[in-house]
């Protein structure tokens, strides 16, 4: 979803779009900025730390995150479990430091991720972690020692174990120092009060229904030539299929129609920027006919509710 937000310099109008992690990950925000194509700046503020990530040309040229910069700064936003965002289509001030593909960090962030939480057990990126009082420093060896001085008076795990491989080996000498008493952990840091990202989110729009946001994820994400190519062959394909099956009596025709169609579909959701989205929302992916269909109905002329409304808020709030 997206709100209009006019700039304090009185400069255009740009389109902000904002939200919750818990709603919308990091990946799929990566992927609709790089759609987009156009200048972008994301602001995070997350249970890892707040960080700023800029687009230009469908690539990365800066992030920060709680002073790591560069690719680190988005593998340390990967890590976040909780936390809001705002992101704005506008050009930046700030000048370019690197030049990396979204899909890239992506892949790494998500590789990073995974490795930390096979071996974190039941730790969190954000947890705290707090040196026990009493705690017998001089009956450690040096690699633990070193750790637990490390904590002192308070860290976040993902300050003493940053998404970096060689850091991951300190995990499990971590985990010991814990079962031991020696480090106790806490809950992450709650969120700053009067965040500015939590009123940008409440000012959006409201898009309950699901048959309106499933045509708006159908227009906003089907633009692609191959992609709309497929989708019409696939369509036309399955109803043809079912038009002729029913007329000679043949099950195998309608299933054989179907059968191919759905490939084609799937294969089409292959060829776009969000190619999970079959992974992540299934659901909008087996109404994607219907939903077709109903476009292929409104242009006709034969009005179906949710296409006109999803079709206005989408022109209102799409980018560009």
């Amino acid at each position: 979803m997206a709100t209009k937000d006019k700039e304090i310099d009185g400069s255009a109008t740009r389109t902000r779009f904002a939200g919750s992690l818990a709603d919308v990950s990091i990946g799929d925000l990566f992927q609709t900025l790089e759609m987009a194509a156009k200048s972008s700046t994301i602001d995070f503020e997350t249970d890892v730390g707040d960080g700023t990530v800029w687009f230009q040309d469908r690539e990365v040229v800066r992030a920060e995150c709680a002073g790591t910069v560069g690719a680190d700064a988005v593998y340390r936003l990967a890590m976040a479990d909780e936390g809001t965002f705002v992101a704005r289509f506008r050009s930046s001030e700030e000048p370019p430091v690197v030049h990396i593909s979204p899909q890239r960090l992506l892949m790494e962030s998500a590789r990073r991720r995974d490795e930390w939480l096979a071996r974190s057990g039941e730790l969190r990126p954000a947890n705290t972690l707090r040196l026990a009082p009493g705690a017998p420093l001089d009956e450690l060896d040096d690699v633990s020692r070193e750790l637990a001085e490390a904590v002192g008076d308070g860290v976040q795990v993902i300050d003493l174990v940053p998404p970096i491989d060689e850091a991951f080996d300190r995990l499990k000498p971590l985990q010991a120092l814990i079962r031991g008493g020696v480090i106790e952990v806490g809950a992450p840091p709650p969120a700053s009060p009067g965040s500015s990202l939590i009123p940008a989110q409440s000012e959006l729009p409201p898009l309950d229904e699901f048959w309106e946001s499933a045509f708006v994820t159908y227009l906003l994400l089907g633009r692609g030539p191959r992609r709309a190519l497929l989708r019409v062959v696939a369509i036309n394909l399955m109803i043809i299929s079912i038009v002729v099956g029913v007329a000679w009596w043949s099950g195998r025709v309608i299933l054989g129609g179907q059968l191919l169609g759905w490939a084609l579909l799937l294969v089409g959701h292959a060829t776009s920027s969000y190619p999970q989205l079959t992974l992540r929302r299934p659901l909008l992916v087996l109404c994607e006919p219907l939903v077709v269909i109903a476009d292929m109905l409104d242009r006709t002329g034969v009005r179906v509710g949710f296409v006109s409304r999803g079709r206005a808020f989408a022109e209102r709030h799409a980018p560009g």
